[in-house]
């Protein structure tokens, strides 16, 4: 990469190269991190009714 930055220097061309490692202007990469993302987050409230539910009659056997 050194190699490629030192060419662009001498061609006169360098000023675009810090775009091409900034992440706001790339768009395939922020929509495959998009897609990435879960698509719905569950509630705790569910676990816990569970919870509730199993923990019914087993130390009254005694």
């Amino acid at each position: 990469m050194g190699i490629y930055a030192t060419v662009l220097a001498i061609l006169g061309l360098a000023e675009g190269l810090g775009d091409l490692a900034d992440r706001r202007i790339d768009t395939l990469g922020l929509d495959i991190e998009e897609d990435r993302l879960p698509r719905k987050v569950h509630s705790g409230r569910r676990a816990s009714t569970t919870h509730k539910r199993n923990t019914g009659s087993k130390g009254s056997a005694s």
